[in-house]
């Protein structure tokens, strides 16, 4: 369909992309969630928010064998029991262009490369083998964070809050890929580059909890 309307389409209807803002997908969603899927990811951002120094039986543990091998990184053992999350703000949503201003209370500015998910239908306790049937659409999504101001918050049991609530702090699109142009969602690379240089790879082999995971756990008793 997007093939003939493209073909069919009078000259009017092209519009230059430097003449255009790219707003996200869906510019106000319903609701936000976000979810810590990546072990490797969640490393990254302890090393960042500068909260480990390695002592150095783990910094060689670290050069021989891996981060994920290092004491010093391994995660609680409740990450690896259910796909956490936390609501993110749906008013802070901006699309990919736009320029989002680092507050003024941190000094450990980060990115976030993250593989986001629409959900397209309405569910309630959906289960596991169904879930990726209520998935709408993918995208990319940039979830800005304050890492200094973050691991302060969380460290009273709470969390984030303006470690990642401040304006355009989830960048989003800008487009939104319905899933039969994703034939497997769990084999896509990822790269983030920052002023043309790639700063950051991975891939979403990596995931340890996938969106059918995800999408039953949240759907949990909730609509």
């Amino acid at each position: 369909v997007a093939a003939y309307v493209a073909d069919q389409r009078p000259p009017e209807a092209v519009v230059p992309l430097a003449d255009v803002t790219l707003l996200s997908p869906v510019p106000r969603p319903e609701s936000l969630r976000d979810c810590m899927s990546f072990e490797q990811h969640i490393i990254n951002s302890i090393r960042v928010a500068g909260l480990k120094k390695l002592a150095p039986v783990d910094e060689w543990i670290e050069r021989r064998f891996g981060r994920r091998r290092s004491l010093a990184y391994r995660l609680n053992k409740a990450w690896y029991q259910r796909p956490i999350y936390y609501k993110g703000n749906r008013f802070s949503v901006v699309g990919p262009d736009a320029d989002v201003t680092m507050p003024p209370y941190t000094r450990r500015f980060d990115y976030e490369l993250e593989w986001g998910v629409y959900i397209g239908r309405t569910g309630r306790d959906i289960p596991t083998s169904q879930a990726h049937d209520y998935i709408g659409g993918y995208t990319i999504y940039n979830d800005f964070s304050a890492r200094d101001m973050q691991m302060k918050e969380q460290g009273g049991r709470l969390g984030p809050a303006k470690g990642k609530d401040f304006d355009g702090g989830n960048a989003i699109g800008p487009y939104l890929v319905t899933p039969d142009e994703v034939p497997d969602p769990y084999s896509l690379t990822m790269t983030a580059t920052i002023n043309g240089e790639e700063w950051s790879r991975g891939s979403t082999a990596d995931m340890h909890w996938t969106f059918a995971d995800i999408i039953a756990y949240i759907s949990q008793a909730e609509t």
